[in-house]
């Protein structure tokens, strides 16, 4: 449906404005669903209260007008079956004859065709607008309002428009952790697109990630003054015979200036209700503000143990580098002192050059201690190379 519609140049565009289908131009793309929320979502619903109530006193009521808030479609006109539901044989021979299609075809191609025909360089006719407007609303029926009319089964899939409205409807009335929408552009399904749907139901769920059940409904309802919705009060009187014991209460003990028992406890018992949601909306936050706070102290404990995982490191390869030069030293002072025998070294070093022979051909000194290569190594080694050389001369002198 949403190829459909966004396949559409601006007259068609505007001619489906025309029938009150305006609000399906802002249908978000929808590629997927999680079909676990939804069927937890439809679980909630009861059909005779017409309400999903998620709790204990935690319902949010819906109806008829509700749909047109959420999908932008008309409310109310001429019902769309009759009450034997059935469509009179008159009414299907002119559809047919509008559209141009045989008794025998079923299918919905050539309705997807005569919506997707581009008519380029001149306005369309009457008959054109007629036949698009009729095949625009076989098309809507079928992809989203209806579609379980071309299929001979009932699965999740082919629900369309009920698992739309439920779904938009209930994340539409819940206190948002990260802020609400505001509730004053319409339709309201085109704010809700995959990024914002996902966000929400991550927020509602109760349990924590990797439990064997996972259940929703953590958020609580907004109050019913906030929303856009017929349950708001001010919006109530646009549904006919809609009252709430409380409006109820009012008028009666407005006339009589006494209520029923039963009325003071429905008034009560609304009130108890009120603040054991509030209690539950503060513990909730809570538990929520405190999980966050263990897995910031938990994030800040790992980072701290891999710094200190890389300073021991660090000081292992000092430590290292240091016993390299030591035994380089060493290695040194054992060349130099067999050198000054005339014998081999213990120790031999990996490239050994002319300059390695300490003292003089003709003297019992040695060389200028900055001319051996044992005086240019730092730290210990060159010390150790020193020591070596006097111990050279004390055993010449013996």
């Amino acid at each position: 449906m949403y190829n459909l519609i966004h396949g559409l140049d601006e007259e068609k565009k505007g001619y489906v404005r025309e029938i009150g289908f305006g609000g399906l131009l802002l249908l978000p793309k929808l590629m997927r669903t999680n079909r676990h929320f939804l069927m937890w979502l439809l679980s909630k619903v009861d059909e005779e209260a017409s309400s999903i109530i998620t709790g204990y006193r935690r319902d949010i009521p819906f109806h008829d007008k509700d749909v047109e808030t959420v999908l932008g479609i008309p409310c109310g006109g001429a019902p769309v079956q009759s009450e034997q539901h059935g469509v009179p044989e008159n009414v299907i021979a002119a559809i047919r004859k509008t559209l141009g299609i045989s008794e025998s075809e079923r299918d919905i191609g050539p309705m997807v065709a005569i919506v997707k025909k581009k008519v380029r360089g001149q306005k369309m006719t009457k008959a054109e607008i007629s036949k698009f407007k009729i095949a625009f609303v076989i098309c809507a029926a079928t992809y989203l309002f209806a579609p379980t009319m071309k299929n001979d089964y009932f699965v999740t899939d082919y629900w369309g428009a009920l698992l739309l409205f439920v779904q938009t409807f209930y994340l539409d009335n819940l206190e948002v952790t990260g802020g609400n929408i505001p509730h004053d552009e319409f339709p309201r399904i085109q704010f809700y697109t995959m990024e914002v749907i996902n966000t929400i139901v991550e927020d509602d769920t109760r349990s924590r990630k990797g439990a064997e059940l996972v259940t929703y409904g953590r958020l609580l309802p907004r109050h019913e003054a906030l929303v856009c919705y017929q349950r708001n009060p001010a919006n109530r009187n646009n549904v006919a015979g809609a009252s709430n014991v409380f409006n109820r209460s009012q008028s009666r003990c407005a006339e009589t200036g006494s209520m029923t028992i039963d009325e003071i406890e429905s008034l009560v018992m609304d009130k108890v209700s009120s603040f054991a949601t509030a209690c539950e909306y503060v513990l909730t936050s809570f538990s929520r503000k405190k999980e966050e706070e263990n897995q910031r102290h938990q994030a800040a404990l790992a980072d701290l143990e891999n710094q200190s995982q890389q300073q021991v490191k660090n000081e292992s390869r000092k430590v290292r580098d240091q016993l390299k030069i030591l035994f380089a030293g060493i290695r040194h002072q054992d060349g130099v002192s067999w050198n000054m025998k005339g014998k081999r070294p213990l120790y031999e070093d990996p490239a050994p050059t002319e300059d390695a022979d300490v003292g003089c051909p003709n003297s019992d000194m040695p060389q200028d201690s900055h001319s051996s290569p044992a005086a240019e190594i730092p730290g210990h080694g060159s010390e150790l190379a020193r020591l070596g050389i006097k111990r050279v001369i004390k055993r010449r002198k013996e």
